[in-house]
């Protein structure tokens, strides 16, 4: 099956909370406009070797407006605390492919995999105040925070018939790219979040007879 996609949404704006309304007000800090996104995507999901392989393929382009960012300053919360809040960056564009891909060799053997891709970027986004040293900076062009450029994944999934009853074994394993951390709307280095690897293994057995289960 190939298919085609074009989809809108938006993400109501709100109020940040203040100690000084009337001050963010004039500083275009009181107040978040709405997020709107309008999202691309072309693919295909195909099934090989009587249903026993299948193979997806999706690529997709996502331009924001308003794209709503978490920033904060060093002291202009109450008593010169710092603050965090909700600001618009002008705009952004998210551009990737996602892979998936699904296999059973023998009746009792499942296998899966998956690839993603995303490159998310600011467009045009300056007077972005750092929240360490209150300088004003420009971050276009910088990297989306919490858009990692790779996610991976793939498991193994094996059933045995032991004792009258099923032993199922599955292994997964995840894999996420380093992305930069929430408040990391300048890229800065103690900002960013290393990449991480997941490893699960999972065993249950489930008897063929269920009134041999007492609870």
């Amino acid at each position: 099956m190939l298919y085609g996609s074009i989809g809108t949404g938006i993400k109501n704006g709100a109020f940040n909370n203040t100690a000084d309304p009337a001050a963010d007000l004039l500083s275009n800090n009181l107040l978040t406009e709405p997020q709107e996104v309008i999202s691309y995507e072309l693919g295909a999901k195909t099934s090989w070797l009587d249903n026993r392989v299948t193979a997806n393929f999706a690529v997709f382009y996502m331009d924001y407006n308003d794209l709503q960012v978490r920033q904060g300053c060093t002291s202009c919360g109450d008593g010169g605390l710092p603050l965090n809040y909700l600001s618009n960056a002008a705009d952004a564009e998210s551009t990737g492919f996602e892979v998936e891909l699904s296999a059973a060799p023998s009746s009792n053997i499942r296998l899966t995999a998956g690839v993603g891709y995303n490159d998310a970027q600011y467009g045009s986004f300056e007077n972005v105040e750092n929240r360490r040293t209150g300088a004003i900076e420009d971050a276009s062009g910088n990297s989306v925070p919490l858009a990692a450029e790779w996610t991976m994944n793939a498991s193994a999934e094996h059933d045995a018939t032991i004792g009258g009853g099923i032993l199922t074994s599955r292994l997964d394993i995840n894999y996420i790219d380093e992305r930069f951390s929430d408040r990391g709307v300048l890229n800065q280095a103690d900002d960013l979040i290393p990449s991480q690897t997941l490893l699960n293994g999972r065993l249950t057995y489930r008897p063929d007879d269920l009134s041999l289960i007492h609870i």
